[in-house]
């Protein structure tokens, strides 16, 4: 959707998921969603990737740098009027109870069976071709 929903089309979208475990969380501004979860994703990212993509090399350090570097980057879209979006999202990453949370939740991402399914795929398979001639190929 490309617009704010009316609540005949929130009503149709909360059935087709009821009884499935899902539920919508609505947002009023999509383009601060996608921001913020850039925010919040790309520290993990390049931690990830310093780790040769296996976050079960991830450092008590390194995790810790990742919830610094979230917080220096909400702190950025905030500097461009860009709001965090779902609202209040970057208080796990800011010093108090939250932020406590989370190096747990970034070990049990990084270091048990919880965290596998981020780990399934092989980096050294993965081949991006952008050739025209790979691209006319698929």
């Amino acid at each position: 959707m490309h617009r704010r929903g009316g609540k005949q089309e929130k009503t149709m979208l909360e059935m087709l998921v009821k009884g499935t475990g899902y539920r919508f969380r609505w947002m009023d501004d999509m383009d601060a969603y996608y921001r913020t979860h850039a925010a919040m994703i790309l520290p993990i990212v390049y931690v990830s990737y310093v780790c040769g993509c296996d976050l079960r090399k991830a450092t008590r350090a390194q995790r810790r740098a990742i919830l610094d570097a979230t917080v220096e980057a909400c702190d950025a879209l905030k500097a461009k009027g860009i709001r965090i979006q779902p609202e209040g999202d970057d208080a796990y990453f800011r010093k108090g109870a939250k932020r406590a949370l989370m190096p747990t939740v970034y070990f049990i991402m990084a270091k048990t069976k919880f965290g596998e399914n981020g780990r399934r795929v092989n980096p050294q398979k993965l081949r991006f071709e952008t050739s025209p001639a790979a691209i006319a190929a698929h």
